[in-house]
């Protein structure tokens, strides 16, 4: 049973909220797609510049998961498997999207656990909240990721268009029978989300009307230290 009030949060100092945070990950990725925790470690745990984002109830419970990467001056989990599953040329399809690696959050892993019922829907939109508001809050400019097929239409319906990276199309991945390397430009998707669905831009883009979750202020996204002083190009 989840018991409200729940909250957003972004990298907890709590080592048994993290490890709540990371079971909630792989029982989503368990039941979706067949990936054990391990087989998650195994897949993403090398990676530096981790963070994660969790939505907790009143009792600690970890009702939705996602681990994100922030730019740190090497390969992305995307990056790689666009070259190794795709066969693609990572630099060269990012290069021809426009996206600067330096500017890009990376994300591995979204997870909200089945039969939320009517929380489910808030819980999707408070991650993506937290993961706009990471990349704001640490002068970053655009988001890359692989994106299953059921997700890719939610997000689609709510106002989120993500663009395919160029040279890539759907394939099975991970235990998802269809997915596609994706890329956005932060500011302009939350604009055509404006126009296309504004109950949804104001969850997402502005943390409003996310109840009973409660979302913390853009300066708690702000990773210490991390994108200091840098200039976003205009």
């Amino acid at each position: 049973m989840i018991n409200s009030p729940l909250r957003l949060v972004f990298d907890v100092a709590d080592g048994a909220l993290q490890r709540e945070i990371e079971r909630c990950e792989a029982d989503v990725f368990t039941a979706f797609f067949g990936n054990s925790e391990q087989e998650l470690a195994a897949e993403y745990g090398a990676y530096p510049g981790v963070h994660w984002l969790g939505v907790l109830d009143s009792h600690g419970r970890a009702v939705a998961a996602s681990r994100i990467f922030l730019p740190v001056g090497e390969r992305t989990k995307t990056m790689d498997d666009v070259e190794r599953v795709w066969g693609v040329d990572p630099e060269e399809a990012l290069d021809q999207a426009g996206v600067d690696p330096d500017l890009t959050v990376d994300v591995g892993t979204f997870a909200v656990r089945p039969g939320m019922a009517q929380l489910g829907a808030p819980a999707s939109r408070a991650l993506l909240y937290g993961l706009f508001s990471v990349v704001r809050a640490n002068s970053c400019a655009s988001i890359t990721l692989i994106l299953d097929t059921v997700p890719d239409a939610l997000l689609t319906a709510g106002g989120l268009q993500f663009q395919t990276l160029p040279g890539t199309t759907f394939r099975s991945y991970l235990g998802s029978p269809s997915s596609r390397p994706v890329f956005c430009f932060v500011d302009e998707m939350l604009a055509g989300q404006r126009r296309l669905s504004p109950p949804d831009y104001r969850a997402c883009a502005l943390g409003l009307g996310l109840d009973p979750i409660r979302v913390p202020p853009l300066s708690e996204f702000q990773v210490p230290g991390y994108g200091a002083g840098r200039q976003l190009p205009a």
